[in-house]
């Protein structure tokens, strides 16, 4: 029998902390309800969910009527700036997340609705603003079957921008670089993980301080999901339920002050692409400061 865990707080080994004993001084912050009947705010591919730039946090999420959310707040503060977009997403199927990211100029850039689609990109009309432009292509190649959309930050404030192109059991990955100072994006690579036609990978990347692209994956060589040869067992491991929650966090707070921020939804989800009858949930920042092992 396989088991598949269900937590509520998830943490990351980049710094030695306390564990035995130790109490959690978590804070949760809420923002708003959104759209929980599956995991499209709350599936762990999200890049980023919740991103920091300088002493402003931001936050995307669809709401109940799939209309994306942009939120903003003062680190620190409970109160957030809500702004309604002009924008909405296919929120019955859960690969159709919204990433965020902020370059070093303060630009927000958004990508959203994706599952071997034409590329939806905009970004904030100036530094700062919720108030989004019109759509927008990035490099005009590659950009109409785009799945799995991450954003991960440089040093010198340009941003990696990595996605599948193709399909599930057959599709390459894709990277594309923003440069900050000229405000274009250029191709770096257009299979940097080549699937050959006959599978894909399911990646993890990661960006250290000094830049260094680490990155790790797993092939796919079908697209068939049919799981029904195995026997699943599913054990919650707190007593505050999230339903299928699947943790995503602020890469540059964790970076800058290794203070946890994490975004909190409790969410239902079948598979992928079907629904579970769940009203609207609240969406929180979930904020722990880990103590330093002595």
């Amino acid at each position: 029998m396989s088991l598949l865990f269900r937590l509520s707080i998830a943490s990351l080994a980049l710094l030695p902390i306390t564990t035995s004993a130790q109490r959690l001084d978590a804070k949760l912050v809420p923002i708003a309800r959104g759209w929980s009947k599956n995991q499209i705010n709350a599936v762990i591919f999200r890049h980023n969910s919740l991103t920091t730039h300088g002493s402003k946090q931001y936050a995307a999420f669809y709401d109940e009527n799939g209309r994306l959310v942009l939120v903003k707040r003062k680190l620190g503060s409970p109160d957030w700036l809500i702004r309604q977009t002009q924008y909405t997403g296919d929120v019955n199927d859960a690969h159709k997340s919204i990433s965020i990211a902020v370059d070093g100029a303060g630009y927000l850039h958004v990508v959203w609705n994706q599952h071997n689609s034409r590329l939806q990109y905009c970004r904030s009309r100036s530094p700062g603003s919720l108030e989004l432009s019109d759509q927008m292509p990035m490099t005009r190649d590659l950009e109409n079957r785009v799945t799995y959309p991450e954003f991960y930050h440089l040093p010198g404030g340009d941003l990696l921008f990595l996605y599948r192109d193709g399909s599930s059991g057959n599709g390459n990955l894709v990277m594309n670089r923003y440069d900050v100072k000229t405000a274009k994006w250029l191709r770096v690579q257009r299979n940097l993980i080549d699937g050959e036609s006959t599978r894909n990978a399911y990646w993890q990347a990661f960006v250290d301080q000094k830049g260094t692209i680490h990155l790790s994956w797993v092939w796919r060589e079908t697209p068939d999901r049919n799981l029904s040869s195995n026997s699943w067992d599913i054990r919650d491991l707190t007593e505050t339920p999230v339903g299928m929650w699947e943790p995503t966090y602020d890469p540059a707070v964790w970076a800058a002050k290794h203070e946890l921020h994490l975004f909190v939804q409790n969410v239902g989800q079948g598979d992928a692409e079907s629904l579970e009858e769940l009203p609207p949930q609240m969406i929180s920042v979930l904020e722990w400061k880990p103590k330093r092992a002595k």
